[in-house]
């Protein structure tokens, strides 16, 4: 609940509740089976076959996104607008 995949490699759990009602967490993130990294901190999260409640710490800065292990995720220069920078440089 509240919570979707985009793709099959990326799940972000937006934060829906102000931070006075949260206390600055974001609970019950159902993490589906198999091996995911934290995006922002690298930190990696095993799920068995029926999958894992996590909670975690947020802020606006930094809602939760996880990669499936052993994903390709291209990365771009940032920008404001699309073409505001030639995309020339992939990171991968």
């Amino acid at each position: 609940k509240y919570q979707f995949l985009l793709g099959r490699d990326l799940l972000v759990a937006p934060v829906y509740r102000s931070q006075a009602a949260s206390r600055g967490w974001r609970r019950d993130i159902h993490v589906p089976a198999g091996g995911w990294i934290d995006y922002w901190d690298g930190r990696r999260v095993q799920a068995g076959a029926d999958g894992r409640q996590l909670d975690r710490q947020v802020d606006l800065a930094t809602l939760p996104v996880f990669v499936r292990a052993g994903a390709i995720l291209p990365m771009y220069p940032s920008m404001l607008f699309d073409g505001e920078k030639p995309l020339d440089e992939v990171t991968f």
